[in-house]
């Protein structure tokens, strides 16, 4: 966690990740973290930084008058 508290992302979508290796080659816990809103962090010991498959998904978003429901796509 150190050196990702130490990274300098400040834009929203900025991203980074660092995985731990065992002696023989083999990835056995990945870390991520990205910039929202806020900085988010993960650990897992499963899955991968490859790109997957985008997705839509609904959200409020606040207008002037009234929210609207827009389509979010998550890549």
């Amino acid at each position: 966690m150190g050196p990702m508290k130490a990274t300098s992302l400040r834009d929203r979508g900025e991203h980074m990740s660092y995985t731990h290796t065992t002696k023989d080659g083999v990835t056995d816990l990945m870390a991520a973290l990205w910039v929202d809103r806020n900085w988010r962090y993960f650990i897992a010991s499963t899955s991968t930084t490859r790109p997957g498959t985008p997705y839509d998904r609904l959200r409020w978003r606040p207008g002037e008058a009234t929210a609207a429901r827009v389509a979010l796509t998550v890549l």
